[in-house]
């Protein structure tokens, strides 16, 4: 059996002294940045070369613990103690961001901020995790009480469609980003924890993880906000750290637990 080798290991940020820890770190695929949120409230902005090309200040929201870029619509989506937030991104560059860092090495030609700060709709506090499903476009968070589903923002237009003669303006459909879709809640006793969660909306009925390592299955209503327990996988003796669909085989989950252990379960067999 191969080990695994570690690649290459840099440190990009020195926080000798300031008495401050890493708590998530995201990445943009389009604009080429890491994005590094510190546990005093700030945030760094490296390039692929880990260069800190800018750092903002991100005091009006209590620890983030929780951070994920989505480039299609340009925004940063942000969960912590204060609850889950969408930013807008703006990114301001004397070169495209995929020539960046072949020209402008070191960033010195880069300016980014966080605008148009906005809460999800009902959103939890105290958030213990966050998931983004991009291929149902939902927004899924957690704490120790309940699930909330909300709405991604939504993908940003890069063509107009015009018509060849008339020059007309059309008003634009009202956004749901970050409007809610439906919660549930008590869906484990006050000592078992909900540490990941996986839905399928093809079929109404979603996972979750848990710190004892079970897995179990939920079938939901959002009409009526309406949920019953029809299942549940045991085999992991440690927490659940991670659920995911198994590639290609839809019929397949893939889960993963502190116990060491990867296992494939069969969604046909309940």
């Amino acid at each position: 059996m191969k080990t695994c080798k570690r690649l290459f290991w840099r440190k990009v940020i020195d926080f000798t002294g300031t008495h401050t820890t890493i708590t998530t770190v995201a990445f943009s695929h389009y604009y080429r940045l890491y994005m590094i949120v510190t546990a005093n409230f700030k945030m760094y902005f490296l390039n692929e070369l880990f260069h800190e090309v800018h750092q903002i200040d991100m005091s009006s929201i209590r620890l983030v613990n929780f951070a994920y870029f989505d480039d299609r619509s340009g925004s940063l989506i942000t969960a912590g103690i204060d609850g889950v937030f969408i930013f807008d991104f703006n990114y301001q560059g004397k070169y495209l961001p995929a020539l960046a860092t072949q020209i402008d090495k070191e960033g010195k030609h880069i300016t980014v901020s966080l605008e148009n700060k906005r809460p999800l709709e009902k959103m939890c506090i105290w958030v213990k995790g966050l998931r983004i499903d991009v291929k149902n476009s939902i927004i899924v968070s957690w704490n120790e009480h309940w699930i909330c589903f909300n709405h991604m923002p939504e993908k940003k237009n890069t063509k107009r469609d015009v018509e060849d003669d008339l020059d007309l303006k059309c008003d634009e459909a009202p956004s749901k980003a970050g409007k809610l879709l439906f919660t549930v809640k008590d869906l484990t006793s006050p000592e078992v924890a909900i540490t990941d969660v996986l839905i399928n909306l093809d079929y109404r009925y979603f996972h979750t993880g848990t710190s004892i390592g079970h897995i179990l299955v939920w079938k939901f209503d959002t009409q009526g906000n309406s949920k019953k327990q029809i299942h549940s996988f045991r085999g992991h003796f440690k927490e659940v750290s991670c659920l995911m669909p198994a590639r290609r085989e839809p019929d397949l989950l893939i889960s993963a637990a502190l116990d060491s252990t990867v296992r494939i379960w069969s969604l046909d067999k309940f």
